[in-house]
């Protein structure tokens, strides 16, 4: 029987010590990670401030540029340009660099917390898949439940992120598995391998602007990936989780879901909130669908 996924929901970010969206204003949000507060764009908060005074102690500010993708952090001679979180037992390193983006996504900590309780119930072997895994934060929550893992991102750069970050968290010796390769390439070799996995995290490629428009090559590609996934995913997969920026609707993370598995679960998809400390407001943050098997 066909899964049929709820409608889509609406959650809020769970609380992280490591982390505050302090206020937002201007087209831009302030955000507190660990010691260091930072400014980012952000162009639907197109209201006022709140706390302007709140604004005077940033640690640096991401100013992109409009000609062209990429973009500078200006900082203050003090500013760390590299520090450590926490998130329970991992530690990680985030950094300053030409993207917005620092290493870590706060509006995936409720996938974490999911990932991490779904997987722990598992009687089986759990062989994940993570596709543009990125500084790999979700390997070390899937490892630390006894999952295999095999982390698949396009750049250098990301592996060498993941690898310090498993590193950092002592975690040496996890069961984890770094391929620098563009995801659809890789998946069409381990089919020629006959290589099965039974639990998938596809994250969505973040970009600099995150405006639906920059996706469209990315959603024209699906259905291919989508059909080169079925053939080293399990019929019945323990798990799927697929995250997205804003800009994706929750129709097509629901529907990318649909099409991965073929039998019922517990599922839901939607959209996470982050609510502001200043005046309360509820942004926006990204789209999500995740399944599990009953």
């Amino acid at each position: 029987m066909k899964n049929v996924l709820a409608p889509h929901t609406t959650e809020i970010n769970q609380p992280w010590q490591d982390y505050e969206l302090l206020d937002s204003g201007d087209g831009k949000i302030l955000e507190r990670f660990g010691k260091m507060v930072l400014i980012r764009p952000y162009p639907q908060a197109f209201w006022s401030k709140t706390s302007p005074d709140l604004w005077k102690q940033n640690s640096a500010q991401y100013i992109a540029d409009l000609q062209q993708y990429g973009g500078k952090w200006q900082t203050d001679e003090k500013a760390q340009k590299s520090w450590p979180l926490r998130w329970n037992a991992l530690k990680f390193q985030v950094q300053l660099g030409t993207s917005p983006h620092i290493g870590v996504f706060p509006e995936k900590l409720n996938h974490w917390q999911w990932l991490d309780e779904v997987l722990k119930k598992s009687t089986q072997p759990i062989r994940l898949l993570n596709l543009w895994a990125y500084s790999g934060l979700a390997n070390l929550i899937a490892a630390r439940a006894k999952a295999e893992v095999t982390h698949v991102d396009t750049t250098k750069h990301g592996i060498a992120w993941a690898m310090a970050n498993q590193k950092l968290s002592g975690m040496k010796d996890a069961p984890i598995r770094y391929i620098q390769e563009e995801p659809l390439k890789f998946i069409k070799r381990e089919a020629r391998r006959e290589k099965i996995y039974n639990a998938l995290l596809l994250q969505f490629p973040r970009f600099e602007r995150e405006q639906e428009n920059d996706y469209a090559d990315f959603l024209k590609s699906l259905p291919e990936l989508l059909n080169a996934l079925k053939d080293v995913l399990e019929p019945t997969p323990y798990c799927v989780l697929v995250t997205a920026p804003i800009c994706i609707q929750p129709t097509t993370t629901q529907t990318i879901i649909q099409c991965l598995t073929n039998q019922t679960g517990t599922s839901v998809a939607g959209q996470i909130y982050f609510k502001e400390k200043s005046a309360g407001h509820f942004l926006p943050r990204a789209t999500f669908a995740r399944w599990s098997r009953d």
